[in-house]
């Protein structure tokens, strides 16, 4: 299952960055370069998500729409669509 969650990515005063997934609650990551953050923005979330799966009435919220992310942006901000693939069997090729 494909997941696709907006991170919002900060660019921060010492160089390096850290994001957040504004709907999946504490979800957070940080990495030494965009690149960086982003693999570990998606590790992050696929980890949020197998938690919140492991509860039999789990219900994952809706993804923010990206484009009214960009309005309240901050000027070393940015908004980057985070792709999650999660496998219900292990071994199992999409």
């Amino acid at each position: 299952m494909k997941f696709y969650y907006p991170a919002i990515v900060t660019r921060n005063a010492e160089n390096d960055f850290s994001a957040f997934f504004p709907d999946l609650k504490d979800c957070r990551a940080t990495g030494d370069s965009l690149q960086d953050v982003l693999e570990n923005a998606r590790e992050a979330a696929h980890s949020w998500i197998e938690v919140e799966m492991e509860d039999d009435d789990y219900v994952l919220p809706p993804a923010s729409d990206t484009y009214d992310l960009k309005a309240d942006l901050k000027e070393n901000q940015s908004v980057h669509e985070v792709l999650i693939t999660y496998r219900f069997i292990e071994g199992w090729e999409e």
